[in-house]
């Protein structure tokens, strides 16, 4: 959907055939529909079906600023953790799978590493991201 939105020109919402969608993601159809779903419910897309042979209104949601809300979320003393898992549940990714990579240099990274590299890539390290990390990382 982003390469599609991208040719169109980064619209706000834009339209595409699910037999498009199926054709480049070289899923079948009830796939392509649980993973449109799971999108929608994570709040990553919105649809707009419009009957018949019409094509659904698609809208992406700004991954920036889902991360901003959670930050601001977070400026809030009160906030409690479910909050913050929450937030966590909804930035996971949707398709696990199983590292399949092999390892480089025999070097076990660390959190501090990992916190700079993401501080000098994307800038400021919300705390669940830390969280994330160090989940990651121990794995």
């Amino acid at each position: 959907m982003i390469h599609i939105n991208n040719k169109a020109g980064w619209k706000k919402q834009f339209t595409v055939a699910a037999s498009v969608l199926r054709v480049k993601t070289n899923l079948t159809e009830s796939s392509f529909k649980r993973a449109r779903k799971e999108l929608e419910e994570k709040g990553y897309i919105s649809v707009l079906s419009r009957g018949g042979n019409q094509a659904p209104i698609y809208q992406l949601t700004s991954l920036s600023s889902i991360l901003d809300h959670s930050t601001d979320d977070r400026a809030d003393q009160t906030v409690s953790s479910t909050t913050n898992q929450d937030a966590v549940r909804k930035m996971a990714p949707l398709n696990k799978q199983k590292e399949t990579r092999p390892k480089q240099n025999n070097q076990t990274p660390t959190t501090n590493s990992a916190a700079v590299f993401y501080k000098e890539n994307l800038g400021s390290l919300p705390p669940y991201i830390l969280a994330e990390l160090q989940n990651w990382i121990a794995s």
